[in-house]
Parts: structure tokens; sequence; C-alpha cells
């Protein structure tokens, strides 16, 4: 396979087009009662896929080919000797657990924040979400705008102020530094990735306690499958460098696919609200 990156990537990215049209569609024409169901059954399927594809937006993705590098770093000598290398894929994937759950337990907490936030402002939800959906909506067209530049002219990227905070904890000693790796750069990088994540949120945040929060659950646990699928390719390093070289090439053609997938679930976003 000479580009399994950007072979899953845009079939990924198609599959959710269809998958969004059909929610759209389901929302739009069937009746109520029928409705009910078969749109819960999409939205998990939706949130899902928009978790997984967010995963691989390219300030996120970045962060992990970075990661990806120290794990190599730390135990790429011993993943060449065949004795050790069953031991050592177990340490490569404590540490990626760890560091996921890290990502996983930051954007947890900040999406509970924001659906209660919207809980309390409840008097006036509707205004609020569909301000915030137009605001995702501008991030959405200044990521098809990176799209066309290069890395030093994007709009959308980790603030400046934040590399230093990135680069001191990139490179955890231990398990523990290895979550709260997860924790701050998952941090980091909202500025930069969260934008798809408040247009979620918007979607969800209208929905009964015991759909939105595991919507949130689901959402969440697909933005972290790249750290386990790259964890559990480590010992292949011809994958894991065809990945790489991959993401330099279409690192453009992410911008643009997760800018359309942000502008369309900002618009969506908005008439749900």
């Amino acid at each position: 396979m000479k580009t399994p990156l950007k072979t899953t990537i845009i079939s990924l990215f198609l599959f959710f087009i269809l998958l969004f049209f059909s929610f759209l569609l389901n929302q739009s024409i069937m009746a109520a009662s029928i409705a009910a169901t078969t749109s819960i059954i999409l939205l998990f399927g939706f949130m899902l896929l928009a978790g997984i594809l967010d995963g691989f937006n390219p300030c996120a993705f970045s962060t992990l080919l970075l990661w990806t590098g120290f794990l190599l770093n730390r135990f790429g000598s011993e993943i060449d000797n065949d004795l050790n290398i069953e031991r050592q894929r177990k340490n490569i994937l404590s540490y990626a657990f760890f560091y996921a759950f890290g990502i996983f337990l930051i954007y947890i907490l900040l999406g509970i924040g924001i659906l209660e936030l919207f809980q309390i402002s409840s008097f006036q939800t509707k205004t609020l979400a569909q301000t915030a959906g137009f605001l995702v909506v501008v991030l959405g067209v200044f990521m098809v705008r990176d799209s066309l530049f290069k890395q030093s002219q994007a709009i959308i990227k980790m603030p400046r102020f934040l590399h230093p905070i990135y680069k001191k904890y990139s490179n955890p000693v231990s398990k523990f530094g290895s979550f709260f790796s997860g924790l701050v750069i998952g941090l980091c990088t909202v500025p930069c990735g969260g934008a798809i994540y408040m247009a979620i949120l918007i979607i969800i945040q209208s929905k009964p306690f015991v759909v939105k929060y595991p919507l949130l659950f689901v959402y969440n646990l697909g933005f972290i499958l790249p750290v386990v699928i790259f964890a559990l390719i480590l010992s292949n390093k011809k994958l894991l460098q065809s990945i790489s070289q991959d993401f330099i090439l279409m690192r453009n053609k992410l911008r643009l696919m997760i800018g359309i997938i942000t502008i369309l679930l900002g618009f969506s976003s908005i008439w749900l609200a």
C-alpha cells in the first residue's frame, strides 16, 4: 500500500459526507416516530466518524507524529530486537493508553463544561448556539483558506505562546507523565482543532441527558482512535514512515477536508439549534 493515510482519510471523508446527508435527510422527511430511532442510530455513527476525522486534523495529527517520535526514541532500539519486541510493544501501548486517556479526559471535561453552560443559559440557548455555530462556519472558512497557503501562513494553528508548554510536556519520562502530557497537549490543540468539537456540542446540546453524554463519549472515543492505531503500528517502521510521508504530502488536502466538514457541521448546528 503506497499511500495508506491518503486512502484511509479520503474513504472516511466520503463516508462521513454520505452519513452526514443521510442524517439531515432523516431529520427532514421521515415521520417523527420513525425518525427518532433512526436518527439516533445515525447520530452515533456520525459522532464516531466525526471524532475519528477530527483526530486526523493537521494540528492534532502533527502533535501525534511528534509524540510517536518520542516513543520511537525511547523504545525504538529495543523494537528491533526480536527477543524484546513483545515487551516493548506492551510498554508502547501502555504509554499510548495513558497519553490517549489524558487527551480523552481533557476533551470530555471541556465538553461537559460547555454542555452545562448551554443548560445554565437555557433562556437564550438558541441564540447562543446559533452564534457559536456561525463562529464554527467562519473557522471552517479559515481552514479552507489555509489549505491554499503554506503552513507558515496558516491562520488556524496552535498559538505561539503555547509552543513552549507543548515542547515541555511532549517527552514524558513515566506513564503518569504520559497521562499528564495528554492533558496538556490536548488542551494546547483546542485553539487549532476545536471547531468541529464545538459544532458537535451545539448539535447534541438539546438532546436528553441519556443521549447527549453517550454521544459525547463516542465522539471522544473516535478522536483518540488515531493514537491507539499509531501505537499498534509503531513496530512496523516502514508503514509508520509511509504514513508520515503521506501526512506531509497531503497536509493541505487534510485542511481542506476538515474545513469542509467544519463548515457543514457549523451550518447544521445553526439549523438544528
